[in-house]
């Protein structure tokens, strides 16, 4: 072999650079089905990275990146949260407001209620996501409303027309049926024809109408149902009236010894003084409020009419617009570099370099977690790892946790958005993470005819003069002028006199610029190319 070629023992060519904070790394890229959960995929995955930490020799480090399941777990923890805080803040303030009893008669719709609607979601095969766990907090104050209303008025027909437990409930429950309905109908009647939006918008939105019908609904069905049950067993006005009387008594007895029998009496006074003084007060200026508006018809709806014209000529004069979803600090963000189609791979490597060294000046690097850096990759901004084209890098840019951060992570996109531009030979994009369903560019302009020289001319002299709009930024088109490549003309005639056909030339060509993949070769259980080029 050596009298007709030479021979080499070397790699193949590279396809892709990776780094993880400028330092050579392999990458290996996890995707999930389309169904399956990404957290427990994410807690498998980080089980075999932990067992492979213990077998791999040493000097070897794996570490996890670009982990989009701590930010879904973060933001569904948070939303927990919110919904037991919501739920301690709404007894507490029914408490306040129904004493202790009625308080937890009522409270008691909230964890049933999401119960039901928690039941009947699962039913539906909908699991427990992101609008989910958001329509649960909206709904959180909202399941109480019934039940307040029903165990309220089965408490007025005791202590007003002395009725006994059970026919109070049986009345009171009957008298506000329909009132009720009414008012879980027209809460819900705004949620409703989002049941109907169309399209990928739709389908993300359905989740928060669908999780409000259940959980109001089983709502209004504990109000009627389960509610007068438990007043009617629990709520006895009489009796209450002489415990209250007993209560206010002084420790006597062995409990006079007992520092916590007189702490109890101690805060069922001040409950009692605030109950008898603070309460009246409220209800007597809020009787002669509603006098003098009755008393006024005509100055009280001019009043409210003007304070409806007033909220659109403020929101008119003072508003910042409108979004769909709000713009809120980013946790990843993605430099997307592209140089010219047909651009080796080291000179997409160099531009990549360059950006990494620009992004390493800005003030908000501190605040950076881990920049990863991939070299032909494909468009998808978040796809490191994947093999693309040469002419194509990417860098992902991790931030710390918001509470660990020095600056908004906002303002250092724009940092890195700024020292990104101007890259001899290639241009950078920023990408961030957007709030809601996957959405295009919010503005497109689309150019079309036959001459396609034409269309290019046309789209570059638009670019030129919308390019200085306020606001605007990653402006881009899809011309692509295509690769750069080398025509090969055969002369028929010659190739005819030699017996040599086009497909022959063709495969002879490919085999001087690339080489073709002559045969392989094993030793043990290796494998090993063998590629022959001219």
């Amino acid at each position: 072999m050596r009298d007709v070629a030479t021979l080499e023992y070397s790699f193949e060519d590279r396809l892709t650079y990776a780094r993880l904070n400028r330092t050579d790394v392999v990458s290996l890229q996890v995707r999930k089905r389309a169904g399956e959960n990404l957290l427990r995929i994410a807690d498998e995955v980080k089980e075999i990275v932990d067992k492979t930490l213990k077998v791999v020799p040493a000097g070897i480090e794996l570490q996890i990146s670009n982990d989009q399941s701590e930010n879904i777990r973060n933001s569904v923890h948070e939303l927990e949260n919110s919904i037991f805080t919501g739920m301690f803040l709404v007894i507490i303030s029914l408490f306040m407001f129904f004493g202790l009893k009625n308080a937890m008669l009522i409270s008691t719709a909230i964890p049933l209620a999401m119960l039901v609607g928690l039941t009947a979601l699962s039913a539906m095969g909908v699991t427990l996501n992101f609008v989910v766990l958001f329509g649960l907090v909206l709904v959180l104050g909202i399941v109480v409303d019934d039940a307040i209303v029903v165990v309220e008025n089965i408490y007025r027909h005791q202590q007003v027309y002395g009725k006994d437990p059970i026919q109070a409930a049986k009345d009171a429950t009957s008298e506000v049926a329909v009132p009720v309905l009414t008012s879980t109908l027209s809460t819900l009647s705004p949620f409703i024809p989002l049941l109907f939006w169309p399209g990928v918008v739709g389908d993300f939105m359905w989740f928060l109408p669908t999780t409000l019908l259940m959980t109001l609904g089983a709502s209004l069905f504990i109000a009627n149902v389960i509610s007068p049950v438990q007043g009617a067993v629990w709520i006895n006005y009489q009796r209450e009236i002489r415990q209250a009387k007993a209560a206010l008594n002084p420790p006597s007895g062995w409990k006079r010894y007992n520092p916590f029998s007189w702490l109890l009496w101690v805060l069922r006074w001040i409950y009692h003084e605030t109950d008898a003084v603070f309460f009246p007060w409220m209800q007597d200026i809020y009787a002669k409020t509603l006098e003098w508006a009755l008393q006024h018809k005509w100055k009280t709806i001019a009043g409210a009419s003007g304070l409806l014209v007033g909220s659109f000529v403020l929101a008119g004069l003072f508003g910042r617009g409108l979004v769909f979803f709000p713009t809120v600090d980013p946790q990843l963000v993605n430099v997307r570099i592209e140089a010219p189609p047909g651009t080796a791979l080291d000179v997409t490597n160099l531009m990549a370099l360059q950006v990494e060294d620009r992004v390493q000046t800005v003030h908000g690097i501190r605040d950076v977690e881990f920049i990863s850096t991939s070299v032909g990759t494909s468009d998808d901004p978040f796809d490191f790892g994947g093999q693309g084209t040469s002419n194509k890098a990417g860098l992902a840019v991790n931030f710390h946790k918001k509470l660990e951060r020095g600056q908004s992570s906002a303002h250092t996109v724009e940092e890195i958005r700024e020292v990104s531009t101007g890259i001899p030979g290639g241009i950078a994009r920023v990408v961030r993470q957007e709030m809601g369903p996957p959405a295009g560019a919010a503005v497109s302009i689309e150019v079309s005819g036959d001459d396609y020289a034409t269309l290019a001319r046309l789209s570059a002299a638009m670019r030129e003069q919308i390019k200085d709009v306020a606001g605007l930024v990653d402006l881009k088109d899809d011309y692509n002028a295509g690769k750069p490549e080398v025509v090969v003309n055969v002369d028929r005639e010659k190739a005819g006199i030699l017996w040599t056909s086009t497909g022959q030339i063709a495969s002879t060509v490919r085999a001087a610029i690339n080489g073709v993949e002559a045969s392989k070769y094993r030793v043990g259980e290796d494998e090993y190319k063998i590629r022959v080029r001219l």
